[in-house]
Parts: structure tokens; C-alpha cells; sequence
């Protein structure tokens, strides 16, 4: 659980980090205005925003372990759009997708770890997820920059395909199919 919550932490911030910080030179590489990048590169978080409730929701109803893969998996899949992206609005449309999985993956990965330890291990796994969340906001933004310097714009998306993996090994290993919580909120 340890492992799903790290996961999740460094999902986030790096999904987030490594693309924003490389923001201006991709707008100039494509020949767009910074402000209409910005904006598609900012979707995740609006995404993210408006899809966080409803993958509560549904995972009271289907399961933490369904959520969480469903979401590496939509990260998996906008992340591998995204290396191929050659415009704002394939940009745009990746950018949404990874919001949309990482608002499945991380308030997700936090009750189920919630649900499955006891306290004291539950306080040691949200240490993990809080060392990954500042491990990923110290190193996403290096590492786009990096990447985007060594190989352009299609190498930056690499590092978020391989937490999106280590998203679904670590979920598939260690969140059982049967964890459910329903809030006062039903679907």
C-alpha cells in the first residue's frame, strides 16, 4: 500500500511539473501564443477539479482497486497521446486525460490506504506519499527541463508513462478487489 501511495504522490507532482516548467519553449517550438499553451497544459488541473468527486463516487460503488487501475490506466493511455503530440490541441486533450487520472488515482490511493492499515502503518504510508509529492515537485520540473534540452518536447511525457505503470503493478499487488467506501454521497 506503501508502494500505491508513493505512486500516487509522485504522479501528481510530476505529471503537473514536468510539463509546466517547459510551457514557453514548447509555445515557441509550435509557433502558439504562451497564454493558448498555457491554457492546454493547465487542463489537467481543471480535469482533475471537476472529475476528483465523481471517482469517489464511483469508487464507493466499484471498488478503490478499479478506480485506482482505471486511472493508471487513463493516465497510461493521455501520457502515450501526449508523445505524440504535435499541437495545442492534442495537447490540450492529453493534458485533460492525465487530470482525469491522476483525480482517480490519488484521493483514491489515500482512502484505500486509509481502509487497509492499521493506524500506525497508515501514518507511515502517508509519509511515503508526502516524501514522493516533495520528491516530485523538486524533481519534475528539472527533469522536463532536462528531457525537453536532450530530445525535445517528446521525451518530457516518458517519465509520467512509467508512473503510470508503477501506478498499476503497485495497485494490482497490493490493493485487494473487495475495498469499498460509500459516503453520504451516492452516485
Amino acid at each position: 500500500m506503501s508502494a500505491v501511495l508513493f505512486a500516487a504522490g509522485i504522479a501528481g507532482t510530476v505529471t503537473n511539473v514536468s510539463v509546466t516548467v517547459v510551457t514557453s519553449a514548447l509555445a515557441r517550438e509550435w509557433g502558439v501564443p504562451l497564454s493558448t499553451t498555457a491554457v492546454a497544459v493547465l487542463g489537467l488541473n481543471v480535469s482533475m477539479a471537476f472529475v476528483m468527486p465523481i471517482a469517489g463516487l464511483v469508487a464507493g460503488r466499484r471498488g478503490m482497486r478499479a478506480v485506482l487501475l482505471g486511472g493508471g490506466f487513463v493516465l497510461g493511455a493521455s501520457t502515450i497521446l501526449l508523445l505524440f503530440a504535435q499541437d495545442v490541441f492534442v495537447l490540450a486533450i492529453g493534458r485533460l486525460g492525465q487530470g482525469v487520472g491522476l483525480a482517480a488515482i490519488t484521493p483514491t490511493a489515500i482512502q484505500a490506504s486509509n481502509n487497509l492499515l492499521p493506524l500506525g502503518e497508515h501514518a507511515k504510508a502517508l509519509g511515503w506519499w508526502s516524501a514522493a509529492n516533495g520528491a516530485g515537485l523538486a524533481l519534475g520540473p528539472v527533469l522536463g527541463g532536462a528531457l525537453f534540452d536532450l530530445g525535445g518536447w517528446r521525451l518530457v511525457p516518458l517519465p509520467t508513462l512509467l508512473i503510470a505503470l508503477l501506478v498499476v503493478g503497485s495497485t494490482a499487488s497490493g490493493v485487494p478487489n473487495a475495498i469499498r467506501h460509500e459516503g453520504s454521497v451516492r452516485l
